[in-house]
């Protein structure tokens, strides 16, 4: 079983829900938000019969739970802390988009993975759609004329 937590409960996080629970490997068992209103509000809606537990700090919630894996849906200002501190608390991390705000800090968070032998995936799950790759087709084609 993969234990996965979860940093940010605002409106995203219903997909990942969705598509987690449908992996049997798969095992929410934490989520956190500094926002005491959105974390209850994650927990009526998509764990009420479920002993989830509750954070309001990413630092608690590695501490105290034996995690797998981070799902961060955090404002992009703080991917990059969040999932260095994931990755220092030994668990693999999985970013929504954007991954980071910077160059350097992508820089940083591949090498730190890269180092601790963790895995970072970013969501660009509109890439698998299939009007985007038919749209990534037409460009490869110059349909379009050329794009600047």
């Amino acid at each position: 079983m993969i234990r996965i937590g979860i940093v940010g409960c605002g409106r995203i996080i219903s997909t990942h829900i969705k598509n987690l629970g449908e992996r049997p490997e798969a095992e929410i068992v934490a989520i956190c938000d500094v926002n005491e209103d959105a974390l209850h509000a994650a927990k009526t809606t998509h764990f009420p019969d479920s002993d989830v537990a509750l954070y309001r700090d990413l630092s608690s919630m590695l501490s105290q739970e034996s995690l797998d894996a981070v799902l961060i849906a955090t404002p992009h200002t703080l991917h990059f802390h969040h999932a260095m501190e994931a990755m220092d608390a030994d668990c693999h991390v999985f970013l929504e988009k954007p991954m980071v705000t910077s160059a350097d800090q992508a820089y940083a968070l591949a090498q730190k993975s890269k180092d601790l032998g963790k895995t970072v995936a970013v969501g660009f799950n509109t890439s698998s759609r299939k009007t985007f790759q038919y749209l990534r087709e037409q460009i490869r084609r110059k349909s379009f004329g050329a794009l600047e």
